[in-house]
This record gives C-alpha cells, structure tokens and sequence, in this order.
C-alpha cells in the first residue's frame, strides 16, 4: 500500500516538473507549431478567395467611369471595352486571375 502511494506520488511529482518545464517558457513541441502554421495558412487561403472576388466589381466601375473622360482613339476605346467586357465574363465564370489579368489591361491603357 505504501508503494503504490509513493508511485503516484512520484507520477504527480514528474507530471508538476514537466508542467512547470514548459508551462512558463511557452515552448511547444514543432508538430504542435507546423500544425499551427499550416492552419493560419489555409484560413488565409480561404479568405483570400473572396477578396479577389471583390476586387472585379470595383476595377469595372472605376474603368466604367474613366471610359467617359479619357481621351483615346476609337480603336484603343474598343480595345479597353474588350477588354473589360472579358474581365466581366471571366469574372461571373469563377476565373478571378483571368478577370483581374483582363481588367489590368484596360486600366493599363485608361491611366488609371
């Protein structure tokens, strides 16, 4: 009986030790950080999505709105209404990069 006592004793004793180890120095074990930093990656990965999402409908409006004051030749004008008329197609198909990519291109010849 005594020496099951001084067992868990000894268990307790070792469990505080090691609590007290590693409880303070925030020290954890590197699956334990991997595990931590591929979780933040995919939540951003996740979010990521929607933002470029976002960003189509706005980069139309503002080459909507520099269309009616820019001072171009017929033909870039109807290459910056292609190209933004891509971007919008791509964009309701799911291709974010593709529209962004496209919508670049008219902003490139626009100036803005």
């Amino acid at each position: 009986m005594l020496r099951l006592h001084a067992q868990k004793r000894d268990r307790r004793r070792l469990a505080k030790m090691a609590y007290l180890r590693y409880a303070h120095t925030g020290a954890c074990s590197e699956g334990v950080r991997d595990m931590k930093i591929l979780i933040t990656a995919g939540i951003f990965a996740i979010l990521a999505g929607p933002v470029l999402a976002f960003q189509c409908p706005t980069d139309m409006a503002a080459i909507d709105a520099a269309i009616e004051t820019a001072s171009l030749t017929d033909e870039q004008l109807a290459q910056v209404k292609e190209l933004r008329a891509t971007g919008e197609t791509e964009h309701e198909a799911g291709n974010h990069q593709a529209s962004v990519d496209a919508l670049a291109g008219a902003k490139a010849l626009l100036g803005i």
